[in-house]
C-alpha cells in the first residue's frame, strides 16, 4: 500500500509540457469510476490505465491510501491531520521520469510480501505521524528501502544533495515532485540552488 497524496490543484502554473497530465485527467475523469468498481481488468486496460493511482487522486474529494489488490484498485479515504504541515512542501524537481520505466524496474525486481508488508507499516506510520522528526524517519526508511532494492540513488544523494532537510521522491521514483521537510528554513538554499516551482503543503492537500 503506497500513500498518495491528492493533487488535484497542481495543473495551473507549470511548464507547457505537464499539459499532458491535465489532458490525462481530462480523459479519464469519466472512467474512473467505473474501472475501479470492476473486479477484474484486462490486462489492455490496466496498461492503458497505467497512472490509475493518479486518476483516483484526481477524481478524489480527499486523502486517499490506494493498493492493488490482485488487479483491481482499492481506494480508502483517510486524513492528514499534521502540526507542522506549514514546515512541509513540493518541489519540482525539473525531470520528467516515464511510469513504464519505474514500472519495469518493479517487474525485475518484484517487493516481496514482507517488503510490502513494512511499506504497509510505513504508510500508517507516515498518517500519523506527531513531529517533524517521526515523519522524517519514516521518509529516510522508506527511501533507503526503495534504493537498496531496486539499486537507485536516494533523491537526496542525487539533486537534493545537501538539502537541509529531509526529501521523498514521489510518482516514478526520482520524478516530477518530491515532498521535502524544514521548507521554511530551506527555501534560500531550493532558490540558490535552481528549484523555482515550491508549493506549500497546505496549497495541496485536501
Amino acid at each position: 500500500m503506497i500513500h498518495r497524496l491528492n493533487w488535484r490543484h497542481m495543473t495551473s502554473g507549470f511548464p507547457d509540457h505537464h499539459s499532458d497530465f491535465a489532458l490525462i485527467i481530462k480523459a479519464f475523469s469519466r472512467c474512473a469510476t467505473r474501472c475501479f468498481q470492476c473486479r477484474s481488468m484486462p490486462d489492455k486496460c490496466l496498461a492503458f490505465l497505467a497512472k490509475q493511482d493518479d486518476v483516483a487522486c484526481a477524481t478524489a474529494q480527499t486523502p486517499i491510501i490506494y493498493q492493488l489488490d490482485g488487479s483491481t484498485p482499492v481506494v480508502k479515504t483517510t486524513s492528514i491531520n499534521f502540526d507542522f504541515s506549514d514546515d512541509i512542501g513540493f518541489v519540482y524537481s525539473g525531470n520528467k521520469q516515464l511510469t513504464s520505466e519505474s514500472l519495469d524496474l518493479v517487474e525485475k525486481k518484484p517487493f516481496q510480501q514482507h517488503q510490502i508488508k513494512r511499506f504497509n507499516d510505513l504508510t500508517h506510520a507516515f498518517l500519523h505521524s506527531s513531529s517533524m522528526l517521526e515523519l522524517e524517519e519514516v521518509i529516510i526508511e522508506h527511501e533507503t528501502l526503495i534504493s537498496e532494492h531496486l539499486n537507485i540513488p536516494k533523491i537526496k544523494e542525487t539533486i537534493l544533495s545537501g538539502f537541509p532537510g529531509q526529501a521523498k521522491s514521489l510518482g516514478g521514483w526520482g520524478g516530477d515532485f518530491v515532498m521535502v521537510t524544514r521548507l521554511n528554513a530551506s527555501k534560500n538554499w531550493l532558490r540558490d540552488h535552481g528549484f523555482k516551482v515550491v508549493f506549500p503543503f497546505g496549497d495541496l492537500i485536501l
